[in-house]
């Protein structure tokens, strides 16, 4: 049995967790809003989605809690996605949408203008 600091501590690192699950989450959903992918994209990215969020969770929580699943480590990871997507998420996807339509504009304008010299 872990004692009381370890176990806080364990709930909010627990709650950065769900922060991360929602920064992927978020990502995912720019992703979508820019690309529309069709009835089956959707499908092999939801797939995609929970593949890398159990990934990331599990793996965290065998590392830093040794694997221990307890009802506070539901309440902490449900508390932390619930926080970052009333404070941050509206924010985060801005920052991200902004990020892909820059990278596209940097990536795909040399191309139009190498395809318009030849």
């Amino acid at each position: 049995m872990q004692p009381v600091a370890d176990q806080i501590f364990s709930f909010l690192m627990v709650m950065l967790l769900g922060n991360l699950v929602g920064i992927i989450f978020d990502v995912y959903r720019v992703l979508r809003r820019f690309w529309r992918p069709n009835h089956w994209g959707t499908i092999v990215g939801d797939l995609l989605f929970w593949l890398v969020v159990t990934f990331f969770v599990y793996a965290f929580l065998l590392f830093s809690i040794w694997g221990e699943v307890r009802l506070y480590v539901f309440v902490a990871l449900a508390l932390g996605l619930t926080v970052y997507l009333k404070l941050f998420s509206q924010y985060i996807r801005k920052m991200l949408a902004f990020l892909y339509s820059t990278l596209k504009r940097v990536i795909i304008f040399p191309l139009r203008w190498k395809n318009r010299r030849n």
